[in-house]
């Protein structure tokens, strides 16, 4: 079975390019999201084994609030971040949600494809 990931990105031509390469890659893209709340609310009703996010989103719900709401939910969720974010205090914050990895946008193919191959890695083996 191929492991479910969700995108939440909402530059469409970033999140479309961004799902044809996972696929290429044989991993299931379940959902690209725009916006937070929308992605929040698919978390609670979907399996998603990683979630890679932006932060800068259409609504006001951000990345970063995704990122909390996996947290203080303890949901068995990675997820990295994918962000062109540049600024200290946004950057701080980002650091507090304790995320598996942040690629800084644009973003190296290969880069992104190890990164996943070794957190999904590592949840088949604790599953194991």
């Amino acid at each position: 079975m191929a492991e479910r990931i969700m995108i939440v990105e909402d530059e469409y031509l970033i999140a479309f390019a961004m799902k044809k390469k996972l696929e290429s890659w044989g991993y299931h893209v379940v959902f690209c999201e725009s916006q937070g709340d929308s992605a929040i609310s698919r978390l609670k009703e979907e399996t998603i084994q990683l979630v890679l996010l932006d932060v800068l989103l259409e609504n006001k719900t951000s990345g970063i609030d995704v990122a909390r709401h996996i947290r203080s939910n303890n949901l068995p969720i990675d997820f990295i971040y994918v962000t062109a974010s540049q600024d200290p205090d946004t950057l701080r914050e980002i650091e507090d949600t304790k995320p598996v990895q942040i690629l800084s946008k644009p973003y190296n193919d290969d880069i992104l494809q190890n990164a996943i191959q070794t957190i999904l890695g590592a949840k088949k083996s604790s599953r194991s």
